[in-house]
């Protein structure tokens, strides 16, 4: 094992002590949010995000049933985001780079543009200000921020005139 495999092999492995018997998204305190992490290979972790976010919404008695769930259907989004973080050989000095691999939802308006600007933002803030002393919970924790700075300003109804 080399200097990377066992410094990046010790991050996460002090990460998943940090995480103890919690899920990513407990320890990040994210509701709505599932976050799972693979990793194929020693330079590769693959993270995957599922949102699930459903509208509020009352059942109306004088409306049948089948349109009720028919209305709901519209109201219930999902996403299910894999981004990919590549570590690279000179890792502590260089930032690692994200990738976003697979988007599955059925909200289609805006949503697959603002998880690939996320990772654009992503990587563009790490060319900018990139410190050796940012581990992988941390790194995690700012491709989450970018991905909700994208979903701000990817929605219409936020932005004033």
């Amino acid at each position: 094992m080399n200097r990377l495999q066992r410094r990046v092999h010790l991050m996460k492995e002090s990460f998943m002590d940090n995480l103890g018997k919690m899920t990513i998204a407990e320890y990040f305190q994210l509701p709505n949010i599932n976050i799972t992490l693979s990793q194929p290979d020693e330079r590769t972790f693959i993270y995957t995000f599922k949102y699930s976010n459903i509208n509020s919404f009352k059942f109306r008695y004088d409306l049948p049933l089948e349109l009720n769930s028919m209305i709901l259907t519209y109201l219930y989004e999902y996403s299910i985001i894999e981004y990919k973080m590549y570590i690279p050989d000179d890792y502590p000095f260089k930032p690692p780079i994200w990738s976003c691999e697979n988007i599955i939802t059925n909200k289609y308006n805006s949503i697959q543009s603002n998880h690939l600007f996320a990772v654009i933002f992503q990587n563009y803030r790490y060319s900018m200000d990139w410190s050796p002393m940012i581990s992988i919970e941390k790194d995690i924790l700012n491709m989450i921020d970018s991905i909700e700075i994208t979903k701000h300003y990817g929605n219409k109804n936020t932005i004033s005139t």
